[in-house]
């Protein structure tokens, strides 16, 4: 959830003052139907690559798997961050 809170601009189970509510179940239902884009922070759309958003929301749904032993180890995710960071720096200064 950490990984949505970031992505989204809202920390999870604390109403906005828009009413909205981030929660896994919430995010979830997002990503399965591929709007992400309605709840994803306006500022970092801005700043992110397409394609760096769409791997960055993918690593964070897989941290959300029910199963303990579906979810990615930590190290794994700490790597496939730092790529998608290298990959934007690159953008940025290219």
């Amino acid at each position: 959830m950490v990984l949505f809170e970031v992505f989204c601009g809202r920390v999870c189970f604390i109403k906005d003052d828009d009413g909205f509510l981030l929660s896994a179940p919430l995010v979830k239902d997002y990503y399965k139907k591929k709007k992400l884009d309605e709840i994803v922070d306006p500022t970092l759309r801005e700043q992110m690559s397409f394609e760096s958003m769409n791997q960055f929301s993918s690593i964070a749904y897989q941290c959300l798997h029910n199963d303990r032993d579906q979810r990615p180890p930590m190290n794994l995710v700490k790597k496939e961050l730092e790529e998608l960071l290298k990959m934007e720096v690159s953008l940025w200064f290219s």
